[in-house]
């Protein structure tokens, strides 16, 4: 009777918990990329640094590494709720640190590349993890410094 101990401390179930899963893996990626971006010559070096851990996790792996959220999030509409809301909000994390850095670096549409950036990352490890094949996480990368222009400019 493992399982209903353990929902005893998880009034809504496997929701509830998921949901807990989500905004713990969310808060530490955002603390992550807190320290990838502020350690970095410019944004575009750190979000480039970034997408290269992620090509090497991948390739380190068996093809199944990636974001800790999106596999959940895909499926969050029908999770309900609580999941939905924790998987956005761990998104919504990520975004806002990165437009953080983007604003301190002089970005006139902080908000808007943030978002652009990490839709592009997202996007970019699920075909990578769909297909066993990081091309995807490495187009991304070496795009950044031009997207972030043009969404600059």
């Amino acid at each position: 009777m493992v399982a209903g101990s353990l929902y005893h401390h998880f009034p809504g179930g496997k929701q509830d918990l998921a949901a807990i899963v989500l905004r713990g893996s969310g808060a530490v990626i955002a603390d992550h990329l807190r320290t990838a971006l502020t350690g970095a010559a410019t944004p575009a070096h750190a979000i480039q640094a970034w997408i290269s851990l992620l090509e090497q996790s991948m390739a380190g792996s068996d093809g199944l590494e990636g974001c800790p959220v999106a596999p959940v999030a895909a499926e969050a509409p029908m999770a309900g709720t609580a999941v939905r809301e924790a998987a956005a909000a761990a998104f919504a994390g990520w975004a806002e640190v990165i437009a953080e850095h983007l604003s301190a670096a002089g970005h006139r549409r902080p908000t808007q590349a943030a978002t652009v950036v990490l839709s592009s990352i997202e996007g970019a490890l699920l075909l990578a993890r769909t297909s066993g094949d990081p091309a995807a996480l490495r187009t991304v990368r070496e795009s950044i410094p031009k997207l972030l222009a043009a969404l600059d400019s």
